[in-house]
């Protein structure tokens, strides 16, 4: 299986610094483990020991090149996430963290 060069190769241990990074320090990881399908980022499912489930999604490294539309493309998205969640028919995602980003150095 070919990786794209935007996408991080990630391990369990990476999972749970970059989830202690994002939620907390109470954010305990239960299970965790890769999705498919993405070609841009790497994209691991999370259950927490808390019972939440979560969806952690890590941009390219900064050494990577990418071309201009790809730039800033995590946050973008993660500003389109924290824009929608509140509006989620039925409350479907009550109670979700919202996405948190690091801008990518130039």
């Amino acid at each position: 299986m070919s990786v794209s060069p935007t996408q991080r190769v990630l391990d369990p241990d990476q999972v749970r610094r970059y989830l202690t990074a994002s939620l907390g320090s109470g954010a305990e990881v239960a299970a965790c483990g890769p999705l498919t399908g993405g070609g841009f980022a790497a994209v691991w499912w999370v259950r927490l020991t808390d019972g939440r489930e979560v969806v952690l999604k890590v941009g390219p490294p900064p050494h990577v090149p990418l071309l201009r539309y790809e730039r800033d493309m995590i946050g973008a998205e993660a500003h389109y996430l924290r824009l929608v969640a509140g509006r989620a028919p039925g409350g479907a995602h009550a109670g979700a963290a919202a996405p948190r980003h690091r801008p990518r150095p130039r």
